[in-house]
């Protein structure tokens, strides 16, 4: 029973702590989307093939890249401070 409550108590905090980092991710990274999107419209004539590659490649590789150092940087900081 103990296990189903802390089950139960802790879903929503992670649910919350996931949104944070969300909304920390997004409000610090959004300036690179942004930035990329609008060279990459630039660049190519919109739905071509080589615009869909810029897309995959950069836009969701930058995204990819910064949510894991997010992460690297949460457990670095976790690391220094003795937790």
């Amino acid at each position: 029973m103990e296990a189903i409550g802390t089950f139960l108590i802790g879903l929503p905090l992670m649910y919350f702590g996931l949104f944070l980092f969300a909304c920390v991710w997004w409000h610090c990274c959004k300036w690179l989307f942004i930035l990329l999107v609008t060279v990459g419209e630039k660049l190519f004539k919109k739905d071509s093939w080589p615009y869909n590659i810029y897309m995959f490649t950069f836009v969701g590789g930058t995204g990819l890249a910064t949510v894991y150092l997010f992460i690297w940087l949460f457990i670095f900081i976790a690391k220094e401070n003795g937790y």
